[in-house]
């Protein structure tokens, strides 16, 4: 775990209308693109003392306040030098790092090795060329007091065809213990045993998985497109996973999601789950929801560089009844996402409040194969700063992960809600159609 976990999860936010990383890319993309690669990148041999130093001034340069939030920065590397001087490997040195960081109480800012998850997300936006694959089973894991468990399942992939659950707790693979990275690093296609316990008053199993190498995009780009439809008290409601935001190709892709859920499957409302995963730029998620006009939004960009204010607005689409799901995993574009749509009273929330990571941050790879990511800028929507406040609910339904058995209290309550706004709907246009004899 990091040392301050509500600061070490960090995720990219960007202007509505701009030229920022996600939004380039996603430019002519319809389809993961994972090839193309450069030159195979060569890390630095590890050096304590240098990878310290290089992390502090880069942040002494760029991180977004010059004031550091209120914090001595020269003081913080007095104070956490010496205890990076004793680290032996990157990871330990990381944990230094990070706790230096979170010093700041800033989201966006955080060390991340090969070891970490979020490490193959970002170099998969700094490096949109290059083909960034992980070995793993396709699904999110949450520590929880020490122990991991599901915490999502991405789908089509290999742990949703193993059967595992939400909810699961992940004890081991091949008898060592359960990591997210390094228990299947090198273990492409291999048969793997991995011990699991679903009740807490049950004995653990095993369940066999065969462990792919995949793109991070690649995966990603499956699951929203895996978009389904369901009938519910006889109303035909669809849902769409958003994992991350910032993904060109779902970037490109989501508005014929929408229409496809729309006019192929005929469904009468929409369940947008934003919950967990990672943020990025949110209008082209938001604007196949309103009918033109669309509402106008204020982004506003406060950096090292001055005050930037954004105007933006949206177009087309549609305007069936919406609930949008949300968690404390929300983050960063999400909570933008969030934000717009609950102001406009264009979608009812369901869930928890979200994260309160509303800035913008720039990932750089090191030479040591490390990911720092620095808060560069920090963002107000409509004179309102979302970071370190969230976005709450309209319905809050609190939701403890641990041995729930793949049961998701937070998307029963959307599907109910969303029943009922549709028939709320229904009655309204029949009351105002003309009589007819």
């Amino acid at each position: 775990m990091r040392a301050c976990t509500y600061y070490a999860a960090v995720f990219i936010a960007l202007p509505l209308q701009g030229t920022g990383t996600a939004e380039a890319m996603a430019v002519g993309a319809t389809r993961p693109a994972e090839s193309a690669a450069s030159a195979p990148f060569r890390a630095q041999p590890f050096d304590a003392e240098r990878q310290f130093e290089r992390v502090w001034q880069i942040v002494n340069d760029s991180f977004w306040d010059p004031g550091f939030n209120g914090v001595d920065w020269r003081e913080m590397r007095k104070q956490y030098l010496p205890l990076a001087l004793q680290c032996e490997d990157t990871v330990a040195l990381g944990a230094v790092i990070n706790d230096m960081l979170g010093q700041l109480r800033t989201s966006h800012t955080a060390y991340y090795t090969p070891d970490d998850v979020e490490y193959y997300a970002f170099l998969s936006m700094i490096e949109p060329a290059n083909p960034i694959l992980r070995c793993g089973i396709g699904l999110d894991a949450a520590k929880v007091d020490g122990d991991y468990f599901v915490r999502a399942l991405l789908a089509r992939d290999v742990g949703e065809r193993a059967g595992l659950r939400v909810g699961d707790r992940l004890i081991s693979v091949n008898g060592k213990p359960f990591h997210p990275v390094r228990s299947f690093r090198g273990m492409d296609g291999r048969t793997l045993t991995l011990r699991v316990q679903r009740h807490r008053d049950r004995e653990p199993f095993d369940v066999t998985v065969r462990p792919r190498t995949v793109g991070e995009r690649t995966r990603v780009f499956q699951d929203a497109t895996s978009a389904r439809a369901e009938t519910i008290g006889g109303s035909k409601i669809g849902y769409v996973r958003l994992w991350w935001l910032f993904d060109p190709q779902t970037t490109t892709a989501f508005p014929g999601i929408v229409a496809g859920l729309l006019d192929r499957q005929k469904v009468e409302g929409i369940i947008l789950d934003v919950r967990d995963g990672l943020g990025g730029s949110y209008q082209s998620y938001v604007t196949p929801f309103f009918l033109p006009p669309a509402p106008k939004v204020q982004w506003r960009t406060l950096s090292r560089k001055g005050i930037v204010d954004v105007p933006s607005g949206g177009v087309n689409a549609c305007d069936v009844p919406l609930v949008v799901l949300i968690n404390g995993g929300s983050r960063s574009g999400k909570e933008g996402l969030a934000y717009v749509l609950k102001k406009t009273r264009r979608a009812l929330l369901v869930g928890e409040r979200t994260a309160g990571f509303v800035s913008g941050g720039h990932p750089q790879r090191l030479p040591e194969d490390a990911i720092l990511y620095t808060c560069q800028e920090m963002y107000e929507i409509d004179g309102v700063r979302l970071e370190g406040k969230g976005v709450e609910p309209d319905v809050e339904v609190k939701f403890d992960i641990r041995y729930c058995n793949g049961k998701d209290p937070q998307l029963e309550t959307a599907r109910k809600e969303l029943v009922t706004m549709i028939l709320q709907r229904n009655a309204t246009r029949a009351a105002t159609q003309p009589f007819k004899e």
